[in-house]
């Protein structure tokens, strides 16, 4: 499958490609250039530039490109404002509850009274705020398991 946005580097056109097909957002809700600009900028500021040095099939995205559009793409989840009469990033923000964490594992929950208690699993506790922040959009999980997945150069190893 040949993707219109499959550059060997990120790129500025290509991430708007890529939030336009990948994260399905609707013409109508893309974001101006500069919303889109920043997110990328950003992004492409803060991934790991170590990825860039994967190896790559020709034709398809490398994995530097992919970490850098799903960072991006938690990125506009967080910034992109919406037109009047439109809630699009707003309901991403809802659905994804961008704005409050709640981490930890349900290790126990009563009836009377409606209880819950959590555990938090031990990795969290090496997570630095970006992290946790990342964790709550799935193109922030897709970052974090591509950068993860490579071994001991930043907190999830």
């Amino acid at each position: 499958m040949a993707y219109a946005w499959a550059s060997e580097s990120p790129n500025y056109p290509d991430f708007t490609s890529w939030v336009a097909s990948m994260m399905g957002v609707p013409a109508d809700d893309m974001p101006g250039s500069d919303t889109l600009a920043m997110a990328y900028d950003t992004s492409l500021n803060i991934a790991l530039p170590d990825l860039g040095s994967i190896p790559y099939q020709a034709g398809t995205p490398s994995l530097y490109a992919l970490a850098v559009y799903n960072l991006g793409g938690a990125i506009l989840v967080d910034i992109a404002q919406d037109d009047p009469d439109s809630t699009y990033w707003q309901n991403l923000r809802s659905k994804f509850n961008t704005s409050s964490y709640a981490w930890g594992v349900t290790s126990s929950a009563s009836d009377q009274g409606t209880s819950t208690s959590m555990m938090m699993p031990g990795f969290i506790n090496n997570m630095m705020p970006l992290d946790l922040w990342l964790m709550a959009t799935p193109w922030g999980r897709t970052y974090m398991q591509i950068a993860g997945g490579w071994g001991a150069v930043w907190g999830l190893s």
